[in-house]
């Protein structure tokens, strides 16, 4: 779309202390030899964790506090990966043998974008990790991000990639794709579209983004016929910080945006988020500006010494005021690049700006989740979630006719009240205005699982 630049400042930066520690050997199950140039990672952290093993097989990591944490050993030479969930207080070692994996019939990878995942599945799945997003301009919808992934297309209403965006999946639109964040459905419960503009500026935040193609049983939330698309967000950090960041880039897109983060300086177990984000664009098309303000914050609690419970509470939205280029254009108009917002020959003209259709909009989210893990292999979550959308929209009303607008006889001097009023009265102004309050409430409870790599979730979805 443009080539956006960031200028980030780092005001206050002080880490946690990294009194705890995770340690081991990796080894070769048959001979018992060491194995040097193991990789051990631990998952799902705001930053990468991990070590590669010394000559003699060890490896060590310093983590940023007690608690549960996921490790995936690796290494070459036909040996299968192994992963393992476990409970770090103080220092804790982790001795593992990696045992030869199995043979799989060859596969020929022609080209790939983002990352490869195998799996036992009878789904196609891949994800997009929070590294491949963080690379991405900030300026556009996650839509246009996702993108990359395969099987996915995406288009723009305004042309750059900002405000109304839509995805397809194998073909298959929004309306028969699931798209959750947290598992909290996305989906309008109306019309079952999915609005990526309400979570705009949400991406700094995102942890990991995984699909699903094609029917089946949906891994999260509610199923759709077309796949699934979950969104996980998860902002807080173990380090205290505050940074501002601003860019600026083609047709009039400039933003701004500021975050702090607490770290672990509340209290034991206790971490706060927030990120403010003004973003201003003029838009490709004609009359397809937008203003979006955008608020992302919440608190994780980590109660308790056990570290066996999690509760995080987790909000983001705010007020959108744009312009709508929804209508069409004639194919022989993509072919002229004039910026002539008059000539409808163009291929950036957009009839919405003879009626001014422009909208006032808001829908915040709110999420509230609670994570207990009863014993290794076993956890039960519970989330509640709720947003509402207050605001209106304008739109030309002149395809109405006559007998529709019930207008009285001999108005404007109109002689065929049934035709739409743009045939019957030419030049006639009409606009409508839509006003739009929705809201819905959610509870999601699951229990999960799990024992080596077998997985079994049991839950519900009340809306």
């Amino acid at each position: 779309m443009r080539t956006l630049f960031t200028l980030a400042l780092l005001l206050l930066a002080v880490p946690a202390a990294l009194a705890q520690t995770l340690s081991g050997v990796i080894t070769e199950a048959v001979s018992g030899d060491t194995l040097p140039g193991a990789i051990v990672e631990i998952l799902n952290q705001p930053t990468p964790l991990g070590d590669v093993t010394d000559i003699d097989g060890r490896y060590r990591i310093a983590l940023p506090a007690n608690g549960r944490y996921r490790v995936l050993v690796s290494s070459q030479g036909g040996l299968r990966s192994s992963l393992f969930l476990i409970r770090v207080v103080g220092d804790r070692v982790l001795n593992v043998a990696l045992v030869e994996a199995e043979e799989l019939p060859e596969v020929n990878v022609v080209g790939a974008v983002g990352r490869i995942q195998a799996t036992w599945a009878p789904v196609t799945v891949s994800g997009t990790s929070a590294v491949h997003i963080a690379e991405q301009p900030a300026a556009k919808d996650l839509a246009v991000t996702l993108a990359a992934e395969p099987s996915v297309t995406t288009y723009s209403e305004s042309g750059h990639g900002l405000g109304y965006t839509t995805l397809r999946l194998r073909g298959f639109d929004e309306r028969r794709l699931a798209v959750t964040i947290n598992g909290q459905p996305m989906n309008d419960p109306e019309d079952h579209a999915v609005y990526w503009l309400n979570f705009m500026d949400l991406q700094p935040s995102i942890r990991d983004v995984e699909i699903q193609r094609g029917a089946g049983s949906a891994v999260y939330g509610t199923s759709g016929i077309g796949g699934a698309v979950n969104i996980v967000v998860d902002p807080f950090s173990v380090d205290r910080s505050v940074s501002v960041e601003g860019g600026v880039g083609a047709f009039g897109t400039r933003s701004a945006s500021a975050e702090v983060q607490t770290g672990s300086t509340l209290g034991r177990g206790v971490r706060a988020f927030a990120r403010v984000t003004r973003l201003a664009s003029d838009g490709y098309r004609c009359h397809s500006w937008a203003r979006f303000t955008r608020v992302t914050a919440g608190v994780e609690v980590i109660p308790g010494s056990d570290y066996d419970h999690r509760i995080t509470v987790l909000g983001f939205g705010g007020p959108q005021h744009d312009a709508l280029a929804y209508y069409g254009i004639e194919k022989a108009a993509n072919e002229q690049e004039s910026r002539d917002c008059a000539d409808d020959t163009q291929r950036r003209y957009n009839y919405g700006a003879v009626s001014g259709d422009v909208e006032r909009f808001s829908q915040p989210f709110l999420t509230a989740s609670h994570v207990w893990s009863v014993r290794n292999g076993l956890r039960v979550e519970q989330t509640l979630y709720g947003t509402r959308g207050v605001g209106f929209f304008d739109f030309d009303g002149t395809f109405r006719s006559a007998d529709y607008l019930r207008l009285p006889a001999g108005a404007g001097g109109i002689a065929d009240r049934s035709a739409p009023l743009y045939d019957a009265a030419p030049g006639a102004a009409l606009t409508f205005r839509a006003y739009v309050d929705n809201q819905r409430i959610g509870y999601l409870p699951r229990v999960v699982m799990e024992r080596g790599t077998s997985r079994v979730v049991v839950g519900a979805d009340l809306l």
